[in-house]
């Protein structure tokens, strides 16, 4: 969705840009939140919300491209992809 041979050029399909924002904005928002409920350690959101967008978009990436070429079956994407959250994840955990 966010990858410029998709996107075109901004005026062209200008909806993405809007969408892509909002989607950046709501992870932001969720960060915020569980920084105020204790759940994350107190960073600033917006650098931990580029951090897991750059985690998620770059593994994304890396599996369309078929660079994880060990994962065969579902179940191992699946695991694979739940390995990588969980990182994310413990990266933030307070």
């Amino acid at each position: 969705m966010f990858h410029q041979e998709l996107r075109c050029a901004k005026d062209q399909r200008p909806e993405l840009e809007e969408v892509g924002l909002r989607s950046f904005s709501i992870l932001v928002e969720c960060l915020q939140d569980g920084m105020k409920s204790q759940v994350f350690r107190k960073t600033d959101a917006l650098i931990a919300a580029r951090s897991v967008w750059s985690g998620i978009h770059g593994f994304s990436v890396l599996m369309i491209d078929g660079q994880f070429q060990s994962l065969h079956s579902r179940t191992s994407v699946a695991e694979a992809i739940e390995q990588h959250l969980a990182f994310l994840e413990r990266s933030l955990l307070k």
